[in-house]
């Protein structure tokens, strides 16, 4: 039994952190497992090689190396295992129950179904022809978006990098999902994709009105929030 390092339920992974999805399979890690249980890492790892036999009866155990970030003990790189539903299903039975344990389990369970649904959403929402349209509609707007925003550019002069379309493209997915960073269009509702090519358009007039970055970016949040909360 690895070794209680805490009970602080606040250092529990949330279902978001918990369970990842790479090519339409769901797994978790030791490492969020470790976080969710407050139960030491090397021992969950310890626990792996003593039964790394039993775990390979569900599937390919993979481990990977990761930076060791924020940790008290120093620098250096830590060794986690990637898990599958089946894999992460067997190493918490071999967990002794206590509140934060307990509630772990649970969540992890749920994260796993939660996980599921969603790669069956996104399978069925492939299949659907008129979604693949409006997927091709915010195609369509980034082209429009860039073409504007090279056309304006040269007007006055000024060469147009590739990073200068990137910074348009993430301020509509910042717009749209209330946070920077990459957005997945193929993750994306029919709605979503909607509005995003709508973003898109917008974004282009307003580039041809030569109106600045900061100011394009508050019109296009009015126009999402009115249009979400339609």
């Amino acid at each position: 039994m690895p070794k209680q390092i805490t009970q602080n339920p606040s250092l529990a992974a949330t279902g978001h952190d918990l369970v990842e999805v790479r090519k339409a399979q769901p797994f978790t890690t030791t490492l969020a497992v470790s976080a969710g249980t407050g139960l030491a890492h090397p021992a969950i790892m310890q626990l792996i090689r003593k039964y790394i036999a039993d775990f390979q009866e569900f599937g390919l155990l993979t481990f990977q190396i990761a930076p060791r970030k924020g940790n008290r003990h120093g620098g250096g790189n830590v060794e986690y295992a990637e898990l599958n539903e089946d894999q992460a299903t067997y190493l918490i039975t071999l967990f002794r129950n206590n509140d934060v344990v307990r509630r772990f389990k649970i969540r992890l369970v749920k994260a796993f179904r939660a996980a599921i649904t969603e790669i069956e959403r996104l399978t069925h929402q492939k299949q659907d022809p008129q979604w693949q349209l409006i997927r091709d509609e915010t195609k369509v707007g980034f082209k429009w978006m860039s073409d504007t925003l090279k056309e304006t550019r040269e007007s006055v002069g000024k060469a147009t990098m590739p990073h200068h379309f990137q910074n348009e493209a993430r301020m509509i997915n910042a717009v749209l999902a209330g946070k920077h960073g990459k957005l997945d269009r193929n993750t994306l509702s029919a709605s979503d994709l909607v509005l995003m090519a709508e973003l898109q358009r917008l974004n282009a007039v307003l580039i041809g009105q030569n109106m600045p970055y900061k100011d394009r970016k508050a019109v296009l949040m009015d126009r999402a929030v009115k249009k979400l909360a339609a």
